[in-house]
């Protein structure tokens, strides 16, 4: 089956992509590092499942949402288990489907640069949060955007900038509390580091990288774990809420 590549599977062993799929990785582990066994766990934009699955090796219940109906489709045939189910979640249209779930933490990674409206699905989100509940999310930082002359975005799948600093007074005037603000700076620094040797040098570093699934988390948890640490530097920030 053909899927659209506006994601990236870190675990799906195509000898593609290796320092982005770190980087996705390293936002599901700090994820899944923040859950306990009795979380229900809502993956928005889960795609083809991936993230989902990861979640429900440790979480209660996790729920899988997206608005593509041929992920949706995919993942019930690669991506199952006994405490995962997938439901349709557009979150520009409404949120209605994820109301009522005794949901306890929602993750929601390089999603809302996806859609016109992310402020407000902050919103919605903290109204389906209990209290102490949690919202881990990432974006892009937009220091790394790359736009035209007129100010247009060149990546055809981001529909909005999201300024950082904007968000963050937004989502304090929710009466969240921003537990973690974070990066993952070393992916840029290696990925310029390697980028440089193999054009200085004229070789390929490709034989090096190993894409089974414990090698990309093994390599993920040492790279590209997020951080505190020169979080400007990054090309997405990582932020961590609670309500």
């Amino acid at each position: 089956m053909y899927l659209a590549d506006e994601f990236c599977n870190p675990f799906d062993g195509n000898p593609e992509n290796f320092w982005m799929k770190l980087e996705h990785c390293g936002r599901y582990l700090y994820a899944y590092d923040n859950i306990k066994k009795t979380d229900i766990v809502a993956d928005i934009s889960c795609a083809t499942g991936y993230g989902s699955f990861f979640l429900a090796q440790k979480a209660k219940l996790v729920i899988g949402g997206d608005k593509k109906e041929v992920y949706l489709d995919y993942v019930k045939h690669n991506y199952s288990a006994p405490n995962i189910y997938y439901i349709p979640v557009d979150l520009e249209k409404n949120t209605e489907t994820l109301a009522n779930r005794n949901i306890s933490k929602i993750i929601c990674l390089e999603t809302l640069e996806h859609t016109r409206c992310p402020l407000t699905i902050l919103k919605q989100f903290y109204d389906i949060l209990p209290e102490k509940g949690e919202l881990i999310l990432s974006f892009p930082n937009v220091k790394y955007e790359n736009f035209d002359e007129n100010g247009k975005n060149q990546d055809p799948y981001h529909l909005s900038t999201i300024d950082l600093k904007e968000f963050l007074e937004y989502a304090a005037s929710l009466n969240f509390k921003a537990k973690a603000v974070l990066g993952q700076p070393m992916m840029n620094d290696i990925v310029t580091v390697i980028s440089e040797i193999q054009r200085k040098y004229k070789l390929s570093l490709d034989e090096l990288y190993h894409y089974d699934i414990e090698s990309i988390i093994y390599f993920a948890r040492r790279f590209a774990y997020p951080g505190d640490f020169e979080v400007n530097h990054s090309y997405s920030y990582t932020i961590h809420l609670v309500k």
